[in-house]
């Protein structure tokens, strides 16, 4: 399934081109980000991790062909809210006076 790792502001996110969603709401941190590859990928998938970063943080994401606002069309798309909202709702960290809850992961 394609996944990218988009970027904004420090704000990490995994989109998903099979539904056209992020898994997380809110945004993660890198270190969360990190976490999670790790445990869903494991030590070998690890290794890609640092290019696919450097992409998204550049590009706003990790894709090579593609732009950040390519995936917020589509997400916007399938989600029917705007641009702004797209943002605020995945790629917008929580308030750091918040207990650290772990993001829930969407699809």
């Amino acid at each position: 399934m394609p996944q990218y790792i988009i970027h904004k502001d420090g704000a990490f996110n995994v989109f998903c081109t099979v539904v056209d969603a992020c898994y997380f709401e809110p945004a993660l941190t890198l270190a969360e980000l990190q976490e999670w590859y790790r445990e869903e990928f494991g030590k070998h998938g690890m290794e890609g991790l640092p290019a696919r970063i450097e992409r998204a943080i550049s590009h706003g994401t990790s894709a090579f062909t593609d732009d950040l606002d390519s995936h917020i069309r589509c997400g916007t798309r399938v989600s029917k809210v705007g641009r702004p909202e797209f943002i605020r709702r995945f790629l917008t960290l929580r308030p750091t006076d918040e207990s650290p809850a772990p993001p829930e992961q969407s699809p």
